[in-house]
């Protein structure tokens, strides 16, 4: 697995949380948690997390715009995006499946 294919998946499941936490709420992003909600302690705050989800789908959709790209300096953007990604990937150490990457 590459650090696109995994960053892409946690991504996704980044977004099912923030959705398990919509739906624990009533709904919505910004509402009160249900009392006991064990969600609450892995989600401070659901409207952040999908920011930062659209966030790093932005940055993977420039990594592999500069990995197609024939113009002068792309292979220079490419290589520094492609350690950005490994940055970002590296919140999920604790992840199985990031030893691959």
């Amino acid at each position: 697995m590459n650090v696109v294919d995994f960053l892409k998946a946690r991504i996704a499941e980044d977004e099912v949380r923030a959705a398990a936490y919509a739906a624990a709420t009533g709904g919505s992003l910004f509402g009160k948690p249900k009392k006991g909600d064990r969600l609450v302690a892995q989600i401070p705050s659901p409207s952040r997390l999908i920011d930062e989800c659209s966030a790093k789908r932005r940055i993977i959709g420039l990594y592999e715009a500069f990995g197609r790209s024939d113009e002068p300096g792309a292979a220079a953007g490419w290589g520094a995006l492609g350690e950005v990604l490994k940055d970002l990937a590296s919140v999920y150490e604790d992840h199985p499946d990031y030893q691959k990457v």
